[in-house]
């Protein structure tokens, strides 16, 4: 287990990641489908991002 907030470096070591927001697993998978889910954005980025503004 890696607790870690460099995506690029968690996409090159580890073929699962889980997103923890708040104490709670939101989702986890494939890096990839991980950084695109839109609950993950909307979590770290904020909800205008998520939503293209």
């Amino acid at each position: 287990m890696i607790i870690e907030h460099d995506l690029e470096l968690i996409s090159r070591l580890c073929p699962t990641a889980a997103v923890l927001h708040f104490g709670r697993i939101i989702t986890s998978g494939a890096p990839k489908d991980v950084l695109r889910d839109p609950v993950v954005v909307e979590a770290y980025l904020g909800a205008d991002v998520a939503a293209g503004d």
